[in-house]
């Protein structure tokens, strides 16, 4: 009549089988009228103690194996995130200064002048782009008074401009002044 095993079987109408309250490791007086028997559950006792333990599941090994945690040293950590974090370039006082010089004359280069700004400073056109964009924005700034030129900018243009050729800046100039009315997004190596 009943398919299922008897251990699945948890009906309180049978007295043979047992409640499901026998997963527990209970005393035998806190047992329900059905599944008590006149054996006591520990045989080996001879008075009825408290142990106290989870039920068991199926779905939950009973054994599970501690894992230890990896142990880390901070020089490791620190090699971590300085292999994950973007270097940021610094330009040197040289390259403020050529750069400064040349926004003063153009301040909105067209493609064709960062390449050949990004040529001779050995950086990207990219990084040239950025550099023109935040220049401008500080310009602004000075000019509504929301932020003032600081001493260490002013020192650094100072330091840059003993370092820089002037014959060389001007063959620049000349060169970034000749692809003026050049089209905004024609490249370098388009032009010819």
């Amino acid at each position: 009549m009943n398919s299922y095993p008897q251990s699945y079987n948890f009906y309180a109408t049978s007295p043979s089988l047992p409640c499901i309250y026998s997963n527990f490791n209970t005393p035998s007086s806190s047992y329900c009228s059905c599944c008590y028997s006149s054996t006591p559950y520990y045989p080996q006792q001879t008075s009825p103690t408290f142990v106290f333990s989870p039920p068991t599941s199926p779905f939950i090994p009973q054994h599970t194996p501690i894992s230890t945690p990896t142990v880390t040293t901070t020089q490791s950590i620190q090699t971590q995130q300085s292999s994950s974090k973007i270097t940021r370039l610094q330009y040197t006082n040289k390259d403020r200064y050529i750069l400064n010089e040349l926004f003063k004359r153009t301040p909105y280069p067209n493609a064709i002048q960062r390449d050949l700004i990004a040529q001779q400073l050995g950086i990207t056109s990219e990084q040239i782009r950025i550099w023109f964009q935040n220049r401008r924005r500080l310009q602004t700034q000075r000019d509504t008074g929301e932020r003032l030129t600081t001493a260490n900018e002013i020192s650094a243009l100072q330091q840059g401009k003993t370092y820089v050729n002037s014959n060389e800046l001007k063959k620049l100039i000349n060169e970034v002044a000749q692809y003026k009315n050049a089209p905004p997004r024609l490249r370098l190596n388009e032009s010819s």
